[in-house]
């Protein structure tokens, strides 16, 4: 089989050498996603890098990369270090990158991953039940010492584009309101997609989606996360890499000249990617976000540029209104001594139980966020 050699990567220049290597690794497995991709990864790395610390763990076999951990260190209080993917909280999908025919690596990548020190709490979002990655895991963890837990995150609903009957498990009468929808609009003006021509077109649209955003937000006494200065510039940057990878998909449905909506998409290795949207308040009776999904959906149906359009994590009613498919994610966390425990129980009980129950954790994310933004305009 080769020699087999394992590697941690923990610094700057490190991601930067493997980067060729690692988008040849990101592209030749199965379902390719973005959120592996190295250029999600290093613009994600460029915006919320600071505090965490690399840890890229991997193989080589006769010098050719075939396994890859993709993972950061991030330092919280009283010195506590949870080791976790890159990206996390801002990738739909997660897990180990092994090459084709390279998949049996995954159970030794697992337990090299986890015998590494320097964390206390190992805490691995959104990965596929029932994925290489998360039967390696959960068996390391079961042979191993160290507690842990593997749990249901949520669920990731998909929609096949490519079988005639693509609409076979959307919603009947919401098909039939947004038939009713489109000619009662129709009356008005064009109903039309529309999508950018250039980087300025593209940075108009982002703004459009910006205000939209904010003001959908604030009607519900909710500041909007790209209100957020550190937050948009993110945005902004992973907008402009995906537009110079070919990656952007960033519909306006407009009426007229009247901007009725704007998504943000990525269009990557045939699959559709579905990031955010935002409508204008006064089209809200219309199902403005519905209209656009529509016209995203039959866009793709002529064009055949993608096979699936992915919703993202979440199980929100308006996806499930589209499709019954989906893929279950699970959250997999190892802790080991007492301030593991702590950490386990702030990351893994507390705070599910505050996003669970908004209502008292409404005031608390207010607050912060306010901070973050005054924090922002200082610098």
């Amino acid at each position: 089989m080769g020699r087999l050699e394992w590697f941690i990567l923990e610094d700057d220049a490190g991601l930067r050498a493997l980067e060729p290597e690692w988008r040849q690794l990101a592209l030749s497995i199965a379902e390719p996603s973005i959120f592996h991709s190295p250029e999600w990864i290093q613009t994600w790395w460029a915006h919320f890098g600071a505090g965490r610390r690399l840890h890229l763990a991997g193989a080589r076999r006769d010098g050719r990369l075939v396994a890859l951990a993709p993972l950061c260190t991030k330092r919280g209080r009283g010195g506590i270090r949870v080791r976790e993917f890159l990206g996390s909280e801002e990738a739909d999908l997660a897990g180990f990158l092994l090459a084709p025919g390279e998949e049996a690596l995954a159970p030794l990548l697992a337990r090299f991953v986890l015998e590494q020190p320097g964390w206390h709490l190992t805490d691995l979002w959104c990965l596929a039940a029932g994925s290489g990655s998360a039967e390696a895991l959960g068996s390391a963890l079961r042979s191993g010492r160290a507690r842990h837990e593997v749990s249901t995150l949520t669920i990731n609903p998909i929609l096949d584009l490519r079988p005639d009957d693509w609409d076979a498990g959307a919603s009947r009468s919401m098909l039939k309101d947004l038939a009713r929808q489109r000619r009662v609009l129709g009356r008005q003006g064009k109903l039309a997609l529309v999508f950018p021509n250039d980087l300025d077109e593209v940075e108009a649209a982002l703004a459009e989606l910006r205000a939209l955003h904010g003001a959908r937000w604030s009607g519900q006494g909710e500041l909007s996360r790209l209100q957020l200065p550190d937050y948009w510039e993110w945005v902004r940057a992973i907008a402009r890499e995906a537009w110079r990878q070919g990656w952007l998909y960033l519909p306006r449905l407009v009426l007229g000249s009247q901007l009725i909506a704007v998504g943000l998409y990525f269009l990557y290795e045939r699959r559709l990617f579905y990031w955010m949207g935002g409508h204008d308040p006064a089209f809200a009776r219309h199902s403005p976000n519905l209209l656009v999904t529509l016209a995203v959906v039959e866009d793709l149906r002529v064009t055949r540029a993608a096979d699936v359009l992915d919703f993202g994590r979440g199980d929100e009613w308006y996806k499930l209104r589209w499709t019954q498919a989906s893929v279950t994610l699970q959250r997999v966390m190892a802790w080991r001594g007492v301030r593991g425990s702590a950490a386990h129980v702030w990351r893994g009980r507390i705070r599910p139980w505050a996003w669970a129950h908004p209502e008292w954790s409404r005031p608390v994310r207010r607050f912060r966020r306010a901070v973050r933004r005054l924090a922002a305009r200082a610098r």
